[in-house]
């Protein structure tokens, strides 16, 4: 999921420069890393994580080449090249602007979903599947239209639902497809509500990147789409964000069928809140993290109670005064009808509350060892459940609830 950024090094006449000294330096963080052009002027900086950066380039009889501004993405693959001038190393070249940086390197297809644009898209319940739909190719299927499916299906390309790979930090967030030990992980780890929260929130997401087709090997594992998921790390400033959104039956009419059979608005109440807070490991007197260590931590909230009402068959008063002496308990356990169909079925409406909740929390930690060497450790836990009635059996509730834990660490070395 990391990035790369390579380019060759030429004179003005076009020749290339060898041993260029090369330096590209994160503009959040100001952690730096360092490489030489080869023979054939070319250079390369591999695994980097997405963000802004500054290119400055060195050689002797030349000035100093510096551009600001590169934003790199999640698994980009970039060029830019670099002409030097003919000077004093102590003269600088200043390149201002948006440089749109090329990929040469593959032929892969897909779209990055960047954090511009995850903080100011609407979400419907604060989950990601609408974001994915975003990209080409990439639909979301309803509930039941596939058998075996869950809420939040994705599909990639007219593919398989369990034909799609998750990555989260460069880990698979994929988990069983079905029941039996046959089954292969083929599908995303999802809550009990069908959100994408339990690989990442909203607010901890940096960006992401779909490569629907054409990709390369490295990725492997699954014919479908790649879903690559990069979370946000801190940096040399403490930031912070806290936010809730808020839902209540005070705002809305009432269900009609509510209000048809004389039942007052049912309580619909949603509360999603949480926050965000990120910055340098600072101990006072003890140790200075700025551009060296950083921290990023979340926290989601979601409590939800949603109204239902829902017409079922019961016993009609007829049935229940002519059955025998010893089914009429049975009968009479059911509520009483409110309209006679004429069969010894009448009808009830039940008028119930669903309840719900998601929490989300997870904490990153990132350590610049040297200008090659550089790790993470992440650690994410959701809880889930949702209740209600059942759509198939008359009176019976229904209960799911699940959990996941995840721990990543990541350790990357540049020689």
């Amino acid at each position: 999921d990391t990035a790369s950024l390579n380019g060759v090094v030429r004179d003005p006449g076009g020749a290339v420069i060898r041993d260029a000294k090369v330096e590209l330096t994160n503009a959040d963080k100001k952690s730096v890393q360092n490489s030489r052009s080869n023979g054939e002027g070319v250079y390369i900086f591999p695994f980097l994580l997405p963000g802004s950066y500054t290119l400055t380039v060195e050689a002797p009889g030349f000035k100093t080449y510096k551009q600001s501004s590169l934003i790199l993405e999640t698994a980009q693959r970039a060029t830019a090249d670099v002409q030097l001038t003919i000077g004093e190393a102590q003269e600088t070249v200043f390149v201002t602007g948006d440089r749109i940086l090329l990929n040469e390197n593959d032929g892969s297809v897909g779209a990055v979903i960047d954090r511009t644009l995850i903080e100011n898209v609407p979400l419907n319940g604060r989950s990601l599947q609408a974001l994915f739909t975003l990209v080409p190719g990439v639909t979301q299927v309803a509930t039941g239209i596939i058998p075996d499916t869950t809420n939040g299906t994705i599909i990639v390309n007219g593919q398989r639902a369990q034909s799609n790979q998750f990555m989260v930090d460069g880990a698979s967030a994929n988990v069983s497809a079905g029941k039996g030990p046959t089954v292969s992980p083929n599908v995303p780890t999802m809550n009990a509500l069908g959100g994408t929260q339990s690989m990442s929130t909203i607010d901890e997401l940096q960006e992401f990147k779909v490569l629907t087709s054409t990709y390369s090997a490295e990725y492997g594992t699954s014919p479908g789409g790649q879903f690559l998921l990069t979370t946000r790390s801190g940096n040399n400033q403490l930031h912070g964000s806290a936010y809730e959104f808020l839902r209540n039956e005070a705002f809305n009419a009432n269900d009609w069928f509510a209000n048809n059979s004389g039942f007052r608005k049912g309580a619909l109440r949603q509360n999603l809140f949480g926050g965000t807070l990120g910055g340098p490991v600072v101990l006072p007197h003890i140790y200075n993290g700025h551009e060296k260590t950083f921290f990023f931590t979340s926290f989601e909230d979601l409590q939800l109670i949603t109204p239902k009402t829902q017409i079922m068959n019961v016993p009609s008063l007829t049935l229940r005064n002519t059955a025998y002496s010893a089914l009429q308990p049975v009968l009479n356990s059911f509520p009483l009808p409110e309209k006679d169909l004429g069969n010894g079925v009448g009808t009830y409406t039940l008028h119930a509350s669903q309840p719900s909740a998601i929490y989300t929390g997870a904490g990153r930690l990132d350590h610049v060892f040297s200008s090659g060497l550089h790790g993470f450790a992440r650690y994410t836990r959701s809880a889930s459940n949702t209740s209600g009635l059942s759509t198939n059996t008359v009176f019976a509730n229904t209960y799911s609830e699940i959990s996941s834990q995840s721990l990543t660490t990541g350790l990357t070395l540049v020689p």
